[in-house]
């Protein structure tokens, strides 16, 4: 009976064994296929819960780009309106000086300045016959350039593009190079090699009598702006000058000199250039090497005595200051054009005024003869 008693306890234990090694075995397998089908959700739901971001987020991504495009629309075309306003206002406001203006002259200074808003650097060339010259210049500072630019007398077949500009009566755009432009105008300019320039004909009567010349700077010039300053002025210039008056390539209203009627305080002289149309093709042409002559002369006194000029402008005594290249230029200009021609006046004298006083005779002071009779 022992025995008996001892087998069953030993065969208990071995089933107790057993059985705890079969719930190792089940739990180890359920924990396995808890765990993979725990992947599985875990992937289903990461998935799910990816589509439902995708969807609902890219919903409102696309409601917000909807609404940044509306607001940006809104911010643009407003600021296009704004644009438009604050350009028509300025176009407005640069056309009614333009009323102001009296003189072709005046009329190419006006074109300068309203230019100035769309490029940095411009000038204003008169053209005479087969002949270029400087009237007026801005973006160029150096006394040298600026000399340089008031002497200016060019041939047009030196300067292609001007030529082409003058000839064809519509706008040029060109490379700023000595063979388009010259040397003597890129000498002025000082432009880079990879530079271009634009070149808008003012045409009065149907014929180039002067032209705009825009260089760019940082942002490029904004040529449909300047070809419509350039046509107003056009207009303004040809309503100044008399439908009877010489054809334009000896007209050449634009490059009269100012000063005319101009009197110093206490003298009894007034300098009246005649009226163009009177004039004789020949008398016409001895005008004009008249006018050459005296931008080329005091232009060299302006860049070869600069230091005399200032002292004598900030003294009053400019003529003091400059005596002796002032007399003898005077002689010149007797002998070559007073004693030719009984219509020539001192053109001389007024670019003395015009370029070295300032339009201030005072300037010159009271040692200054006065024009030539």
């Amino acid at each position: 009976m022992p025995n008996e008693i001892e087998a069953c306890v030993e065969w208990d234990q071995i089933l107790a064994g057993q059985k705890l090694a079969v719930r190792e075995q089940l739990l180890g397998t359920w924990q396995g296929q808890v765990a993979s089908l725990g992947q599985q959700l875990l992937g289903q739901f990461q998935e799910r819960v990816d589509q439902l971001l995708d969807d609902q987020f890219g919903h409102l991504t696309r409601q917000l780009a909807e609404q940044v495009a509306d607001e940006v629309d809104r911010a643009v075309a407003g600021a296009q309106r704004a644009e438009r306003r604050r350009l028509g206002e300025e176009l407005n406001q640069t056309v009614r000086r333009l009323r102001a203006v009296s003189s072709v002259e005046e009329v190419a200074r006006w074109l300068l300045d309203a230019s100035s808003a769309f490029c940095p650097r411009a000038a204003v060339f008169g053209v005479h016959g087969l002949f270029l010259q400087g009237l007026c210049v801005r973006g160029v500072e150096s006394e040298p350039a600026l000399s340089l630019f008031d002497a200016m007398d060019l041939p047009l077949e030196d300067a292609r593009a001007f030529a082409q500009a003058a000839g064809g009566r519509d706008p040029v755009i060109t490379a700023a190079t000595p063979a388009e432009l010259s040397q003597a105008v890129c000498d002025v300019f000082h432009h880079a090699p990879s530079e271009k320039v634009c070149l808008f004909p003012i045409l009065v009567r149907n014929e180039a009598a002067a032209i705009l010349y825009a260089a760019p700077g940082e942002e490029a010039v904004e040529v449909g702006l300047l070809e419509l300053l350039s046509q107003i002025a056009a207009s303004a210039a040809e309503a100044l000058v008399p439908e009877t008056a010489a054809p334009a390539p000896s007209a050449g209203n634009l490059i009269q000199i100012d000063g005319a009627g101009v009197r110093r305080p206490g003298a009894d002289w007034e300098v009246q250039p005649p009226e163009w149309s009177s004039l004789s093709r020949e008398e016409q042409d001895l005008h004009l090497l008249a006018r050459r002559f005296a931008r080329v002369h005091v232009a060299e006194m302006r860049l070869y005595h600069g230091d005399q000029v200032e002292a004598g402008r900030g003294a009053h005594k400019l003529y003091g200051a400059l005596r002796e290249p002032i007399d003898a230029a005077r002689e010149t200009f007797r002998q070559k054009f007073i004693c030719a021609s009984s219509t020539m006046v001192d053109y001389f004298h007024l670019e003395l005024v015009r370029s070295l006083a300032h339009d201030k005779p005072a300037l010159l002071g009271r040692e200054y003869p006065g024009p030539l009779a």
